[in-house]
């Protein structure tokens, strides 16, 4: 008897609402896609994400740009984007400052398979300005080369002079 008075008092779990179906479930997700650095605009998902954050739009446009710029650049071929992270991210920085490039990857869900394309090495050179990235870095390296050897020269060469006694 005891125990029934302690179960009619304890209160049972709240009410479930009806068991959502796997596509209203996707509708009321903030994901949409980058493929080879370009947004997906002709998706639904993207045009229902651009109509609800229209009035910040001006804010995520500048974020989801420079996230654009930083997959295109390592020719990374998808990236799903997290809208709700996307938003946090672009009201964190309001036009003030440019977001790292760790931030913009945090926007992606698919971020582990980005990241370890990001660092593969000659990832950077697949890109469409990786024969630009490409040519500085052989430049670069040619360069280091000259200024080491005629720093190695000029050392050779004051080892050979004869020390002057005053």
């Amino acid at each position: 008897m005891h125990s029934q008075m302690h179960s009619q008092m304890t209160p049972g779990p709240p009410p479930v609402g009806p068991p959502q179906t796997p596509a209203l479930a996707m509708s009321k997700s903030r994901k949409f896609t980058i493929q080879c650095g370009r947004t997906v605009f002709e998706n639904s998902d993207f045009e229902d994400y651009r109509k609800d954050y229209a009035a910040h739009w001006s804010l995520i446009l500048p974020c989801l740009q420079e996230l654009e710029l930083v997959l295109s650049q390592f020719a990374i071929p998808v990236a799903i984007v997290d809208g709700e992270n996307l938003v946090r991210l672009a009201l964190k920085y309001k036009m003030n400052n440019r977001p790292t490039v760790a931030e913009l990857v945090d926007c992606c869900t698919n971020q582990v398979s980005i990241l370890t394309l990001m660092q593969t090495p000659g990832q950077i050179y697949k890109g469409p300005q990786g024969y630009d990235f490409a040519a500085a870095k052989i430049q670069a390296t040619f360069r280091m080369y000259l200024d080491r050897s005629k720093i190695y020269w000029c050392i050779d060469r004051a080892s050979k002079l004869p020390v002057l006694l005053l």
